[in-house]
């Protein structure tokens, strides 16, 4: 949002320069106004979309020996796996790997 400031230096008051003046602000405020309520609606609206959690059969969770270091393991299509990483270190957490039932399983040495 810009603001506009407009300074006028005049000798003489002039009643139409100081009502176009306050026109201009006014059109301003009213504008913010109608701004601001419209993000307040958009915010409501979003606080009705809250994420809410749901039994997911399709994911398995694997640890890397007793170490902080897990793969989450999402089917997301018939023969297609996503492999999210997290790990305690913070290396690897978010790392995303792709593959088939076999490539998993072949690349992590575990069984599907």
């Amino acid at each position: 949002m810009q603001l506009l400031v407009l300074v006028v230096h005049v000798k003489y008051h002039s009643n139409i320069l100081i009502n176009f003046i306050k026109n201009q602000i006014n059109i301003c405020l009213s504008s913010f106004f109608i701004l601001h309520l419209s993000c307040n609606i958009k915010i409501k609206e979003m606080q009705e979309f809250k994420f809410k959690e749901i039994k997911y059969n399709k994911m398995r969770t694997f640890q890397f020996a007793d170490e902080p270091e897990l793969i989450h393991i999402f089917k997301i299509r018939d023969n297609e796996y996503m492999v999210v990483h997290e790990d305690g270190y913070d290396q690897n957490t978010g790392k995303v790997d792709f593959g088939s039932k076999e490539e998993v399983e072949n690349r992590y040495e575990i069984k599907l």
